[in-house]
C-alpha cells in the first residue's frame, strides 16, 4: 500500500452506497466535506437553526481541530478520520456522563476487531486497544483517538467529535504520547475505517439511550484507567492522589485515596488524570 493510497481523499457517494446496503443504520445523514475549521464547531452552529441529531459531518482536514480544555492541535491531510455527530440528550446529567465514554468503548470495539483481521492477515502482533477515562482510546499506552462531547446552546442535543490518527509518522504527531495506526504496523485506509466505526458508534448510541447495563461491565472491562495509582489535576490547581477503584453507574471515576477514602470526580471536574508519577 503506498503512502499515495493511504491519503485518498473519502468518497462520500462510496459510503452512502455501502451504508445503505448494510442493515438500517440509524444515522439521518453522511457528509463529507474537504476542509474545515472544526466538524464540531460546524455542528454547533448548525444547531442554532435546526436539528442535528444523528447527521454526521467528516472532514478530510481539520485546521482548528481542538480537545477537552480548548486544547487545539492540526494534523496533516488525509492523516486521520475527523468526524463529529450529533445526537438527542435528555436533561439528564447521569445520561450525559456516560455519552464520551460510550464513544469511546464504540472505537475501541471498531479498532478491536480491524485488529484481529489484519493479525490474522499479517501476522504483526498489535496490541489491544483499551479506554483511558474519561474520553480517550490508547493502543501500547499510546493515545490513538480522543473524544470531545459538547452541549448544543438550547442543551437539547450535543456534538460529539472523534479523531482518530490512522497514518501520521511520529513526526506529524501533536504529543510523543500518541500514536497512529501506521506506527503501530497497521496497513489502513480511512475509506475502509469510517463505515465500520459508524456501524460501531450506531450500536453504541442505542445501548446508551435504552441504558444497556452491559455496557458499564463493557467499559469497565476495557478501562486501563481502573487499577492505576493516578493524579487527578482538579480545576484551580488541586490534586487528588489515590487509586482508580472503579466507574459508577454515572460513568464517574471513583478514585480511591491513600487513607481508603473514596472520592467520586465527574468528567467536568478535572483537568488531567494520570499515573502517579507522570
Amino acid at each position: 500500500m503506498t503512502e499515495n493510497d493511504r491519503r485518498e481523499p473519502l468518497d462520500a457517494a462510496w459510503l452512502g452506497q455501502y451504508l445503505r446496503n448494510r442493515p438500517p443504520l440509524g444515522w439521518e445523514s453522511v457528509e463529507v466535506i474537504e476542509e474545515t475549521g472544526s466538524t464540531n464547531a460546524d455542528l454547533l452552529d448548525r444547531a442554532r437553526s435546526g436539528s442535528i441529531a444523528r447527521r454526521v459531518l467528516i472532514a478530510d482536514h481539520q485546521t482548528q481541530a481542538r480537545g477537552r480544555l480548548d486544547r487545539r492541535w492540526e494534523a496533516p491531510t488525509r492523516t486521520q478520520i475527523a468526524l463529529s455527530f450529533g445526537v438527542a440528550v435528555e436533561q439528564n446529567g447521569a445520561e450525559l456522563g456516560w455519552l464520551p465514554l460510550v464513544v469511546g468503548l464504540s472505537v475501541g470495539a471498531m479498532l478491536a476487531q480491524y485488529f484481529d483481521s489484519y493479525r490474522t492477515i499479517s501476522g504483526v502482533p498489535v496490541p489491544e486497544p483499551s479506554l483511558k477515562w474519561p474520553n480517550d482510546v490508547l493502543v501500547g499506552g499510546r493515545k490513538i483517538a480522543g473524544i470531545l462531547v459538547q452541549l448544543t446552546p438550547k442543551g437539547d442535543e450535543a456534538v460529539v467529535g472523534v479523531g482518530l490518527n490512522v497514518d501520521q509518522r511520529e513526526d506529524e504527531l501533536p504529543v510523543p504520547t500518541a500514536t497512529s495506526l501506521r506506527i503501530e504496523q497497521v496497513a489502513a485506509v480511512r475509506q475502509q475505517l469510517v463505515p465500520l466505526l459508524l456501524m460501531e458508534l450506531d450500536k453504541g448510541l442505542e445501548q446508551w439511550r435504552t441504558q444497556d447495563p452491559g455496557l458499564a461491565t463493557a467499559y469497565r472491562a476495557h478501562c486501563s484507567t481502573i487499577g492505576q495509582d493516578v493524579r487527578v489535576t482538579l480545576p484551580g490547581g488541586g490534586e487528588l492522589l489515590g487509586r482508580a477503584s472503579s466507574v459508577d453507574h454515572h460513568g464517574r471515576l471513583v478514585v480511591t485515596e491513600d487513607d481508603g477514602t473514596p472520592r467520586v470526580v465527574d468528567v467536568g471536574d478535572i483537568e488531567h488524570v494520570r499515573p502517579r508519577g507522570g
